[in-house]
């Protein structure tokens, strides 16, 4: 499902977002994905992303969303400011997911805001044992990432 919204085919996002819901009974998903996809037949991209943003900070401030998500959307919708609280929220939390942030291409375009690069310091997560990752590097702006035009 997010490889296809990485990707923006977004008609395989959706049909897949609505299997993955299916699958799962995430009726939570499932409404999600139902308001982005109305935005799409209203408004092609713009209207998905729209609805989709909308749709998970609605569910994200009641608590029943995650905030990884709704960062990478707010990325991809060029809300980089707003993409950090989820992104720091979840590591005040100390929530696994918020190592996903070192990974997924649209929140590695964070890279250059200074709360992102204090918040990849923090997480200090590397792939080798005697030092720290590319992925870490290249988020602080140490080093370009390796293959970085291979989504993920």
């Amino acid at each position: 499902m997010f490889i296809s919204l990485d990707r923006q085919d977004y008609p395989a996002f959706l049909l897949e977002g609505q299997k993955t819901a299916e699958i799962m009974h995430d009726p939570i998903l499932s409404d999600i994905i139902a308001s982005a996809r109305a935005g799409y037949a209203r408004a092609g991209r713009r209207g998905l992303m729209d609805r989709l943003y909308a749709k998970q900070k609605e569910y994200y401030l009641q608590g029943r969303y995650d905030g990884i998500m709704l960062a990478k959307a707010c990325a991809l919708m060029g809300r980089k400011q707003e993409a950090m609280q989820p992104l720091e929220e979840a590591y005040n939390r100390h929530e696994i997911n918020v190592l996903s942030c070192l990974s997924h291409s649209d929140l590695l375009t964070l890279r250059d805001d200074p709360r992102y690069v204090a918040l990849v310091k923090k997480i200090n997560f590397p792939l080798h044992p005697t030092g720290p990752s590319p992925i870490y590097l290249a988020a602080i702006g140490k080093q370009p990432l390796q293959g970085s035009s291979t989504p993920h």
